[in-house]
């Protein structure tokens, strides 16, 4: 699962908020972690 910011969103200093609505959005879905991979790809 890859998670990160627009540049717009960077410019406006929202990437911690950004990153961990997106983080916490694939939690509530995933029950197993074992074979899940996290990556931080921003968009810009």
């Amino acid at each position: 699962a890859c998670v990160g910011e627009t540049l717009q969103q960077r410019e406006a200093g929202t990437t911690v908020e950004v990153v961990a609505a997106q983080t916490k959005a694939i939690a509530d879905r995933v029950s197993d972690w074992t074979n899940v991979v996290l990556a931080y790809e921003p968009v810009w």
